[in-house]
């Protein structure tokens, strides 16, 4: 039976459980892993595209900053409208059809944009490639907390956490070589992720599948369980808030941080798209390194909370400083930081809910309040940067924001596989 958060019994500090106490995996739970980690990749690359290529973008099209934010924006839409219905297609179809039924989605809305060529055209094709993230970002969760039990998911969830880093890394790394190849049209990575995709379809037909029944840690795909469930748990409302407010920061960043290096830091374009592809290029490796540490961390919630306030201050000041060593060292400090978050941040949000049949619905809470916040930044703050208070006004859009993602972290309840909660 579903218990919900206040049928739970308060339990005090949880102990950590001894070695023979945590459940084991099924064999093959890795390779599964690092097939739905490079399917994420390929999908992440779909959707940073347009972050590589802003500018181009922009003075092609004759639009302004909040256009621009629209068309990197607007892909994250169809993963708020598609959070919960990604649900039924787990229970329906199962994650390996799921995951293919998302390439496919990918592949043709990158195929309308290569051809496209205005903005409406642009704008339906994200929308189209949307429902891919849509599907991607609560399946790979799922295929985790199916395949590995709660105390062995720091690491697999840390590693999951960087997909869409690599990805982020890979478009700006590619960006200016393609370009310039091409004779600067920007489309070239759409050609890039149109193949990437295809990658990420063999895979999700060949490799990924769901674990024996006696070793499924969370039965993500049993359909006696009403979807709805999830809205009656305080803690994946809170947890779908602190979403919100990371999106809105990071996807701020994301998108604005190489315009800002070449407008106020006097940065050229090629340097300023591969110190933003070193960024996320840390953060890859930061994540696996935080996913090992967060194995043995048992404070997880406050850890997290003291990562946010970090976080916050390196969003105003990276925002603020101008000079190039100031520039290295926000790049440096906030991939490291962003590194430790985002582990934490994917390995508890199945745990606020009680019963581990409820984590698909957490995690399309959480989905389509990430995706909120990731279409509503880059436009909010496109729309600061046209306006007199410029890059400053944005250094204070994101620290305040992920301030209020610190508050969300520090009163959310977390519990474990029986539904108990922990103080951790």
């Amino acid at each position: 039976m579903i218990e919900l958060a206040d049928n739970v019994k308060e339990e005090g500090m949880a102990q950590p459980p001894s070695s023979s106490m945590v459940p084991k995996m099924a064999p093959g739970a890795w390779a599964v892993m690092i097939a739905v980690w490079i399917i994420g990749i390929m999908m992440a690359i779909a959707q940073y595209k347009t972050s590589a290529v802003m500018l181009n973008i922009q003075q092609s099209l004759a639009i302004d900053s909040a256009s621009a934010g629209m068309i990197s924006g607007v892909f994250t839409f169809t993963g708020i409208i598609l959070a919960f219905p990604a649900v039924s297609v787990i229970q329906k179809l199962g994650v390996k059809k799921g995951l293919i039924l998302s390439t496919v989605f990918g592949i043709v809305g990158g195929l309308i944009g290569f051809f496209s060529g205005d903005y409406g055209s642009l704008i339906a094709s994200r929308i189209i490639e949307g429902v891919g993230l849509g599907l991607v970002g609560i399946i790979g969760p799922s295929v985790i907390a199916m395949w590995f039990p709660i105390e062995k998911r720091g690491a697999p969830m840390g590693i999951w956490s960087n997909w869409q880093m690599v990805g982020i890394s890979l478009c700006f790394y590619l960006s200016i070589p393609l370009t310039s190849a091409f004779g600067g049209n920007w489309k070239s990575l759409w050609i890039v992720a149109i193949v990437c995709l295809v990658v990420g379809l063999i895979l999700a037909a060949v490799v990924v599948k769901e674990p024996p029944k006696d070793f499924n840690h969370a039965d993500v795909q049993d359909e006696g369980t009403k979807i709805t469930h999830v809205f009656k748990v305080r803690s994946a409302w809170i947890v779908g808030l602190a979403a919100l407010a990371f999106g809105l920061s990071n996807s701020v960043v994301i998108n604005w941080i190489a315009p800002f290096w070449i407008t106020q830091c006097g940065m050229d374009q090629a340097l300023a798209t591969e110190l933003t592809g070193a960024l996320f290029t840390i953060e890859i490796f930061g994540t696996i390194v935080a996913g090992i540490i967060l194995n043995k961390v048992h404070k997880r919630r406050l850890f997290i909370v003291v990562d946010s306030i970090l976080y916050a201050v390196v969003f105003f000041l990276i925002f603020r400083i101008t000079s190039f060593g100031g520039a290295i060292a926000m790049m440096i400090l906030y991939a490291l930081i962003e590194s430790g978050f985002c582990c934490a941040m994917w390995t508890l949000v199945s745990q606020a809910v009680p019963d581990p049949r409820l984590a698909p619905g957490a995690m399309a809470l959480y989905t389509m309040f990430i995706d909120l916040g990731m279409w509503l930044g880059p436009v909010f703050s496109g729309m600061i940067i046209d306006s007199a208070a410029g890059y400053g006004g944005v250094a204070y859009f994101v620290c305040i924001a992920q301030l209020a993602a610190a508050v969300f972290w520090g009163i959310l309840k977390l519990y474990d596989e029986k539904g108990n909660v922990v103080k951790i």
